[in-house]
């Protein structure tokens, strides 16, 4: 019944107060009356607990959103228009990347991969590692597409593979 506030530039939603993410500059939003639609659907939440004194910038974790939507897609045989993502900054302060069903009512895509969530990474890996366009910038082949045309200035193959090394480096994944 009251709308939504939106952040125009990090995305950040909310019925009431938006609290932006980290790395939004912004601070400000815009109020909508009629923003959209409330549906059930699977998630798949994957919260990312970095040693002390490793961080990574906001266009690092927008290229790692992208690559384990690109491996969640191959994964499954799905198009990109079936699974979505979104990039937040939990109260305890750390990354998490929540994968949903985006069609209403889910499909059991977050579902089918919270049952191998090391194949989501690996494959994520082999997706920006073996791309041949240049490290620095993405292409279709691995992080762009459609639905990410007003951010690929920020994505690079080299910002997801930093994170994915990490974590490999933390958490010993088969990359």
């Amino acid at each position: 019944g009251g709308g939504f506030n939106v952040c125009m530039s990090c995305g950040a939603a909310s019925v009431g107060r938006v609290t932006h993410a980290k790395y939004c500059s912004n601070k400000k939003s815009s109020h909508f009356n009629a923003l959209g639609t409330a549906f059930m659907s699977d998630v798949l939440e994957l919260e990312f607990d970095l040693r002390a004194g490793v961080s990574f910038d906001g266009s690092e974790w927008k290229s790692l959103l992208w690559a384990l939507l690109a491996a969640a897609s191959s994964i499954l045989e799905i198009p990109e228009s079936e699974i979505g993502a979104t990039l937040y900054f939990n109260v305890a302060g750390k990354a998490s990347i929540m994968l949903f069903d985006d069609v209403p009512g889910g499909a059991g895509h977050a579902m089918q991969l919270s049952e191998d969530v090391p194949q989501l990474f690996d494959t994520a890996f082999k997706i920006v590692s073996e791309c041949l366009c240049d490290v620095n910038t993405c292409c279709y082949g691995c992080l762009c597409n459609y639905y990410n045309q007003g951010e690929q200035h920020e994505l690079s193959r080299a910002g997801a593979l930093k994170i994915l090394e990490e974590l490999d480096n933390r958490y010993k994944l088969p990359l």
